[in-house]
């Protein structure tokens, strides 16, 4: 239960989403790298 309260937090919901964006900004540029390598 208490992780639950932890989450709805309005704090902890911008971590989360900051963390959830860093991983998704990486992911595209690793994707990107990899492309510009094979050209």
């Amino acid at each position: 239960m208490s992780a639950l309260c932890m989450l709805r937090t309005p704090r902890q919901m911008q971590v989360i989403l900051f963390i959830l964006a860093s991983v998704i900004w990486a992911y595209y540029i690793i994707l990107a790298v990899a492309v510009l390598d094979q050209i």
